[in-house]
């Protein structure tokens, strides 16, 4: 029996996000982050709210700096 785990990069977020598909990646038995964008993604996916939400808090922290 394998462990299945899955590397998350803020483009493989982005990829996802886009498709409307986070349910998928976030599908596995382990994530590990490599950056600040893909956990905080994940932490609101986690919240419950929509993808559209997502985006527009991530343009935001984004264009806020």
């Amino acid at each position: 029996m394998g462990f299945h785990r899955r590397i998350i990069t803020e483009q493989v977020t982005k990829s996802y996000l886009n498709s409307d598909e986070l349910s998928v990646l976030y599908s596995s038995e382990s994530l590990i982050f490599m950056d600040d964008v893909s956990s905080k993604v994940f932490e609101l996916f986690k919240s419950g709210i929509t993808t559209e939400e997502i985006k527009n808090k991530i343009y935001e922290d984004n264009h806020s700096n």
